[in-house]
């Protein structure tokens, strides 16, 4: 009777003469670093590592793949900064290690909570008139649940699309000069 093969034997027997060029060598060694980027670059952010740490396995990271991956590192942080969001360690990384200018980013996302800020104060004000003179209902413990409101909604959605443009500009801007 004949041996049975499982699947792996039958594929490893039938793509044994099969052998990887230089160019798809390179590719999957660039593929495995972005990968193994990305996920040293979460382990950071959700406060796993701190700098030093980071510094070290990235190091590593660069030695054991021989490959410079500052411009990587510097597009995998850009594309992580949210406005809206606490990016304080992101820009950390970017400035200390990919040596990049990260003060044009840090005043627009300063501008973004400061308008987002002053949006919600101007509409909550708004909401408490309208509840005071078509409801009679007024006092320190009302609190309008902006959430809630459509027209909030909306001028959010307006100014998040305003800043995402600025901001995209200025990620551009820190993307060209990594080169």
């Amino acid at each position: 009777m004949g041996e049975i093969k499982s699947t792996l034997d039958l594929v490893m027997e039938r793509t044994k003469h099969l052998t990887l060029s230089k160019e798809e060598k390179h590719g999957q060694k660039y593929l495995e670093f972005e990968k193994n980027l990305r996920g040293l670059t979460q382990k950071f952010q959700d406060g796993f590592l701190n700098m030093g740490q980071f510094r070290k396995k990235f190091d590593s990271l660069q030695k054991e793949h021989d490959l410079d991956g500052n411009k990587l590192l510097s597009d995998e942080i850009v594309q992580r900064i949210q406005p809206g969001q606490d990016n304080g360690f992101l820009l950390g990384l970017l400035k200390d290690i990919c040596g990049s200018d990260v003060s044009g980013v840090e005043v627009l996302l300063n501008e973004y909570q400061n308008e987002m800020l002053r949006l919600a104060e101007k509409r909550s004000g708004k909401i408490k008139e309208n509840l005071d003179r078509e409801h009679f209902i007024s006092g320190s413990a009302v609190i309008p649940n902006l959430e809630t409101d459509e027209l909030w909604q909306t001028g959010i959605q307006e100014a998040r699309h305003i800043f995402d443009w600025q901001l995209g500009h200025e990620k551009d801007r820190l993307a060209s000069a990594s080169l």
